[in-house]
């Protein structure tokens, strides 16, 4: 994803060059209009910083989204890593069905097992909360953005009226300025699909981390009923069937998260391409 982000990066810096190449000869031309191509060449000037503000902004969100999607990658992992925790506790327990069937035994294998759980579900709820925290800045930004395109677009809108009525030259200077126009918005049109690409992908990784708290979720009920059934005879089959439930269940679950995180990543090659 860094090489393909890169390459992007690339591809958006030589258009700004070109666009500042442009610029430039523009203002050359402007320079020997006059008084009235003067004063163009100032509002043409202060374009070109504004032009470059917004895209620096752009690039900037892009960023930050790019991270935030490494952040949600690496939530999904741990909550992998925990479901695998549940399964490995799982089979320590169906492992040791012939022992003599002590209550306290099989509670002490759950107070376990429960520990493991609340340690890793307040570390996942603490790292929701942070990206929820992250995804309010990130749509305020959003907003500031959108505000900053639309003062952009009304200065562009008035350039085009005073070129209009400054004769043959500004003519000229008119038909570069709406290249010039093209060029910016056809890049900022590019950066924009790029954030919403990157903010669909937050959103699917977001609902595969909620996914992921469930199925961790459906380990401690197990466990809590096997623990509420610790004052049972000591039937090695009572508790087979009680484990065999548990890895049925685990197994449908972990099939399910392995199914939507192959097809995240499909989504996400064909995004990079």
């Amino acid at each position: 994803q860094s090489e393909a982000y890169e390459k992007s990066v690339k591809e958006h810096a030589d258009i700004v060059e070109k666009q500042q190449s442009a610029i430039s000869e523009r203002d050359d031309a402007i320079t020997s209009s006059g008084n009235q191509t003067s004063i163009l060449e100032k509002e043409l000037e202060e374009a070109g910083d504004q032009y470059e503000e917004v895209l620096s902004q752009w690039q900037e969100r892009v960023q930050q989204l790019e991270e935030t999607i490494d952040e949600l990658e690496e939530k999904q992992k741990e909550a992998t890593n925990a479901i695998s925790l549940w399964e490995l506790r799982c089979q320590e327990l169906e492992g040791e069905t012939d022992m003599s069937g002590s209550d306290e035994a099989w509670k002490s294998k759950l107070e376990v097992c429960e520990e493991t759980f609340s340690e890793e579900k307040a570390n996942l709820i603490c790292q929701i909360e942070l990206l929820k925290t992250q995804s309010e800045a990130y749509e305020k930004s959003v907003k500031e953005h959108a505000d900053i395109v639309e003062k952009q677009q009304s200065a562009i809108s008035e350039r085009d009226d005073a070129i209009t009525s400054s004769g043959n030259q500004t003519s000229i200077l008119e038909k570069e300025l709406e290249e010039a126009g093209d060029q910016y918005e056809e890049v900022l049109s590019q950066w924009q699909e790029r954030v919403q690409q990157l903010e669909e992908t937050i959103d699917e990784l977001e609902e595969k981390q909620k996914e992921a708290t469930n199925a961790i979720s459906l380990w401690e009920l197990r466990c809590q009923e096997l623990e509420g059934e610790t004052d049972m005879s000591g039937s090695d089959e009572a508790w087979k069937s009680k484990l065999e439930v548990c890895e049925e269940t685990f197994s449908e679950e972990k099939a399910n998260l392995i199914c939507q995180i192959e097809l995240l990543k499909t989504q996400s090659e064909a995004y990079e391409k």
